[in-house]
């Protein structure tokens, strides 16, 4: 009897290691082959909204808001540019997206005051993944279809990116400059309260600072 028992015994412990084992390796094997089965989400590739990105021409560019109407298929984009004084280049927007990047296409432009613009990109596909809005610098004289891609490449001031798992839903129903004029507006009533809370924020650092400095005395 002793001996069926420790017999049974060990053929119990070995099966308990053998399907340990097994366990192990199928897990290793599932974890180590998972990458085949399941695709790596790509980070999310974005241009900040509302910081002011210095070009190489020594201009700024911020940019304002994004949205994407998926009925019509366009993007529109505002932006504020801050040109150099005595700047003569003319600025000229063309948009690619990740499937194609070396296929630009044209932007169309709904709105320009005050050195403001609204821009319109058509037929961006509903899964575009991720876009670009590249802004050239060229003399007026220039056509961009003429140049060298050295030339087209020196031309280059910045590129803005989209993401499309964070973009704006929106109806691009509305296309008159009142709108838009107001939209700018609302934007820069906003700049304004974000900094006279920064310097509402330094004032109260610096009162705090002084008690302190008061009651170390």
């Amino acid at each position: 009897m002793r001996r069926q028992t420790r017999r049974r015994l060990t053929q119990n412990v070995s099966r308990f290691y053998l399907g340990l084992g097994v366990f192990f390796v199928i897990g290793f094997l599932f974890f180590g082959t998972s990458s085949f089965f399941f695709a790596e989400e790509a980070p999310v590739n974005e241009t900040p909204i509302n910081e002011v990105i210095r070009l190489s021409n020594g201009e700024t560019v911020t940019l304002h808001a994004w949205s994407y109407d998926t009925e019509k298929r366009t993007m529109r984009v505002r932006l504020s540019l801050d040109e150099t004084p005595g700047n003569t280049n003319d600025h000229l927007f063309r948009y690619v997206y990740k499937a194609r990047p070396d296929s630009e296409k044209e932007v169309d432009l709904l709105y320009e005051r005050n050195d403001q613009y609204v821009l319109e990109l058509k037929d961006v596909p509903n899964d575009f993944d991720q876009l670009a809005v590249r802004i050239y610098g060229l003399d007026k004289s220039q056509s961009i279809e003429e140049l060298t891609p050295e030339e087209r490449e020196n031309g280059l001031l910045t590129s803005l990116y989209a993401d499309r798992r964070t973009i704006e839903q929106a109806s691009h129903t509305s296309s008159d400059e009142t709108t838009f004029t107001r939209l700018f507006v609302e934007d820069e009533l906003a700049e304004t309260e974000r900094q006279l809370e920064k310097a509402q924020q330094s004032v109260e650092a610096q009162r705090q600072q002084i008690t302190r400095l008061d009651r170390d005395k």
